[in-house]
């Protein structure tokens, strides 16, 4: 009779936590299982796109490396623009409804029977092409992003026609939120905004009974003198906020006239809270002028966060939900 010996257990390994990305990525594989499967799939079925995409995306190199200094600069109201790119892609994501089932009427009628898979003109791409070697004539760099994106609406609208367009005019349109504004215009603007917070802060203070007179850009307090500089004019808080609520609403498909009201509501509780913002550093200085410096040199993206949040809040206690458009099924 012979008796069989089992080995020893090993070691049992330990479940380690997973990190954020991984929890992300676990999330997404649970809810979309053939997510990397459709993924693979469409790089496949359109490979030969993939030269082009890569040659599109190289002549976007030089508008970028013109764009940065605005870009690279946290306080800068142009700073948010390189983030756009992801809001046209989640805008995009959801309306892939949409998309898939405006693909499938294109898969299922002849070019002879329906004018639906009529090919565009090339009318877009010409405009870009000539808007971006004029940018580069003149080194213009809002320009070379516009033409870049006329370009790239231009194909999509010569290879797929203006009916699967029209799905995507949407987030085509937000793309142009990513185009720089003329300097001269910002520094006008941002000028405005300084001297009009100033005053606005100087008043606030007063009716708080500290001492202070606004001189142009410069709040003067008996032993603190705040000067109101580009960086607290507010222009680094109101374009990110008007930018993301235009992108909150057209993620919830809201009714023009609501989204009318809701981005003026956003613009002025972006200007109240760096008025805000500024009576603070002046309540904060006269008592104690380097923390008040401390909060002068605070990066911008804090408030605009709060700011943002603040008209969410609005959004929701008015009901945005409640104002989606009713879309079409194509």
């Amino acid at each position: 009779m012979t008796t069989k010996v089992s080995a020893p257990p090993g070691p049992r390994k330990l479940a380690l936590p997973l990190g954020p990305l991984e929890r992300i990525a676990a999330t997404v594989r649970a809810r979309y299982p053939g997510l990397r499967a459709d993924a693979a799939a469409q790089v496949r079925q359109n490979r030969h796109w993939i030269p082009l995409l890569l040659a599109y995306l190289l002549a976007w190199a030089v508008p970028v490396a013109w764009c940065w200094r605005l870009w690279g600069d946290p306080n800068n109201p142009l700073s948010f623009q390189p983030l756009v790119p992801l809001g046209v892609g989640l805008l995009i994501w959801a309306r892939r409804a949409d998309v898939r089932r405006a693909t499938r009427r294109l898969d299922l009628v002849s070019t002879a029977e329906s004018a639906l898979r009529k090919p565009g003109d090339l009318r877009l791409v010409t405009a870009g092409c000539l808007l971006l070697l004029f940018a580069f004539l003149t080194q213009v760099s809002g320009i070379a992003v516009l033409g870049l994106l006329l370009i790239g609406a231009g194909v999509a609208l010569a290879v797929f026609g203006r009916f699967l367009l029209k799905v995507l005019a949407v987030p085509l349109l937000f793309s142009l939120v990513m185009v720089p504004l003329p300097d001269s215009l910002v520094g006008m603007m941002t000028q405005t905004l300084q001297l009009g917070s100033t005053q606005v802060a100087g008043l606030a203070l007063q009716k708080l009974r500290i001492p202070c007179e606004a001189v142009g850009t410069f709040l003067k307090m008996p032993n603190y003198t705040l000067e109101v500089a580009v960086p607290c004019s507010g222009m680094s808080i109101l374009f990110p906020v008007l930018a993301l609520t235009l992108w909150l609403l057209l993620w919830r498909r809201a009714r023009l006239m609501y989204g009318a009201c809701l981005l003026c509501a956003a613009g002025v509780i972006a200007l109240v809270m760096n008025v805000l913002r500024i009576v603070l550093m002046g309540v904060i200085g006269a008592r104690n002028p380097e923390l008040a410096q401390t909060l002068h040199d605070a990066n911008s993206w804090i408030f605009t966060a709060l700011a943002f949040y603040l008209t969410f809040l609005l959004a929701r206690v008015t009901g945005i939900d409640r104002q989606k458009v009713t879309v079409r099924r194509a």
